[in-house]
């Protein structure tokens, strides 16, 4: 199959499309190297499109700051004053309101950056919608659809698409937009916006993404097939979650016939929104997934039949410097209406993929009939790959050396990683049963952290080993012909777990160099939870503040009841710190509970423990959610 690029447009029109560039915005700068959203981003992108002669073809467009009562459309007054007066802080005070934040950081220029990105993709929407412009690209940053009503995360401030969404439904009803679809095609969910339109009909939303079961940022359930939108807005949230790393211009182009094209020709928008994140890029490391520029070309050329090819695309994502700029270089072009053939791709889906498409298409057939269809049979798939299977990354950013795992029971592993059915579940309470403790947000006593509650996220002990992988570019084994292999047993298994119950220790060698134990959001201590003594003796000998603690011989249930002192005031909770955590219970009843508490562990001496963040109750009963 081929689709040549701007077949919509009517016949002789010559396209109009607006770019949207100012560095001002490259005024967001992190302090330190370690961060990926960073103005180079930007500058890449332009000087890529300067070199291909595509910026003197296009409308250039300044950035406007758009007006607070626009942003406060989708987001709440506190977080406005915090966006808005962040700027004017010193660095202290900066460093210490973004270490309370899920992955934000601030400087002197984020203030105006951050209104500037949302004012611009208002403003190119405007036009857009208005006639004035065929289409937009607005190169922003920061992005924003992981910005949330009342908070920034995942480096964005504002929620930008949202916010120029809220302006054209709401604000200009002159302009004739009634109906609204969202595509983002970042590779992390757009949690943001998804929240923002959940209950409502007038938005379309669309987001494909890495899920990996909860296991990839945001760490989220309700990135998952099954959250599809509520009251009137039921049916209008979709999500296609992939379940692995890798996926490329095959699975995608397989999401948009045979879901997003679909109901986008049943539901008709008026206009397109796209959330244009270049993190599922090829080459990618923070995406880990293959497309190429001709791949992403294709996907946008296959939205250009709706809306009379009014989209309105808007930087999100994308931390490849040379990725990111090739790939939305050819997405400029189809706008422009460059006369090329683009081929569908060669490599077919995973079988994953399809895998995906049909739970997406059951849980949306009720709302859209068109999607009640059989799916294509006899073709031809990849095979899905391992769930630690991702490729090697030289990781310079972090400079983490090489990892080798290591364990002493491969026997005892290999159990491990059967007994837990990562792929047959879905983390969230619409599968298990989660009981919050009274107390979980108090501080941590013993701690040299004493930000707030940040959250809690729920993994199996399978989901955990996955993270370590895909987040810390851990280097797998090399096989005598050359090729990657998986490695043959998880990180962290329940020998260890044994092994740290019996020898009172923890073997932390097998992730001694890798993020977690460099940072102050560490993860390391697994114990099983089953219904016999409190631990005190272990507890105590990890450093662990236990004071004048008397529990010797008192089961987990009601244990805050039970102790003494301050130990009272944290044992039996969880504080969550970062968006990194937590933790874990067997799919299969017969398998014991586990027990994760975080650390912060200094480099020398690596066992020492500074940092003990509260244990979190995990109820497997009739108990209704709290």
């Amino acid at each position: 199959m081929a689709a040549a690029a701007g077949t919509s447009r009517q016949a002789g029109a010559a396209p109009r499309v607006g770019l949207l560039y100012d560095q001002r915005m490259l005024k967001h700068a992190p302090a330190g190297k370690k961060e990926r959203e960073t103005p180079e981003r930007l500058r890449a992108i332009w000087r890529k499109l300067a070199a291909e002669g595509v910026t003197s073809r296009c409308v250039g467009m300044r950035a406007k700051e758009a007006k607070e009562k626009y942003i406060a459309s989708v987001h709440g007054p506190n977080h406005i004053d915090l966006i808005r007066n962040i700027s004017s802080k010193d660095s202290s005070e900066r460093k210490n309101t973004a270490e309370k934040l899920d992955s934000i950081y601030f400087n002197k220029g984020s203030s105006e950056s951050a209104f500037l990105a949302a004012g611009s993709v208002i403003e190119v929407a405007e036009k857009v919608a208005a006639g004035e412009l065929s289409s937009a690209i607005a190169l922003v940053r920061p992005p924003g659809h992981h910005a949330e009503h009342s908070k920034p995360m995942g480096f964005c401030l504002f929620n930008n698409v949202a916010i120029a969404a809220n302006y054209l439904l709401n604000e200009r009803p002159d302009l004739g937009i009634s109906k609204i679809l969202i595509v983002d095609w970042d590779v992390h969910h757009g949690n943001g916006t998804q929240n923002m339109f959940y209950n409502d009909p007038r938005v379309l939303f669309f987001s494909v993404h890495r899920y990996d079961d909860g296991s990839f940022y945001p760490y989220e359930a309700d990135a998952s097939h099954v959250f599809i939108g509520d009251e009137t807005g039921r049916g209008y949230n979709i999500n296609v979650p992939w379940e692995h790393a890798e996926c490329g211009d095959a699975d995608y182009v397989a999401a948009w016939d045979h879901v997003l094209l679909p109901v986008a020709e049943a539901f008709d928008p008026d206009i397109i929104l796209l959330s244009a994140g270049f993190d599922a890029a090829l080459g990618d490391d923070m995406g880990n997934c293959c497309i190429t520029p001709n791949g992403y070309a294709l996907l946008l050329t296959k939205l250009l039949g709706f809306a009379k090819g009014r989209i309105v695309m808007a930087l999100e994502g994308g931390y490849n410097p040379e990725s990111i700029a090739n790939s939305v270089c050819a997405c400029a072009k189809v706008l422009l209406g460059d006369k090329f053939t683009l081929t569908s791709p060669e490599m077919q889906p995973f079988e994953s993929t399809w895998r995906v498409i049909q739970m997406v298409r059951d849980e949306l057939k009720t709302y859209w009939p068109v999607l009640s269809s059989k799916l294509p049979e006899n073709v031809s798939l990849r095979s899905t790959p391992s769930y630690i299977q991702i490729r090697i990354v030289k990781s310079s950013i972090f400079g983490m050396p090489a990892l080798v795992q290591t364990c002493g029971n491969q026997d005892s592993c290999a159990t491990s990683k059967g007994d837990f059915g990562l792929f047959d579940c879905i983390i969230g309470k619409t599968n298990y049963s989660f009981k919050e403790v009274d107390g979980m947000g108090v501080s941590c006593f013993g701690s040299h952290d004493t930000s707030p509650r940040r959250g809690t996220m729920w993994k199996m002990l399978e989901q955990f080993n996955y993270t370590l992988f895909q987040e810390n570019c851990l280097v797998k084994d090399i096989g005598e012909d050359g090729k990657i292999k998986s490695p043959g047993s998880p990180l962290i298994c329940l020998s260890e777990i044994d092994s740290a119950s019996s020898q009172k220790t923890l073997h932390l060698e097998p992730i001694k160099d890798i993020w977690y134990s460099t940072c102050k959001t560490n993860i390391l201590y697994l114990e099983r939870r089953m219904t016999s003594n409190f631990n005190y003796d272990l507890v105590a000998s990890l450093g662990i503040p236990v004071h004048s603690v008397k529990l010797m011989n008192s089961d987990w249930e009601g244990v805050e009841d039970k102790m003494e002192g301050k130990l009272g005031a944290w044992q039996g909770r969880m504080i969550s710190y970062g968006p990194r955590l937590i933790l874990l219970k067997s799919c299969l009843s017969s398998i014991p509970y586990f027990m994760m508490s975080m650390f912060t562990i200094p480099k020398d001496p690596l066992h020492r423990v500074e940092y003990f963040m509260k244990r979190l109750l995990w109820q497997d009963s009739g108990e209704s959610d709290k």
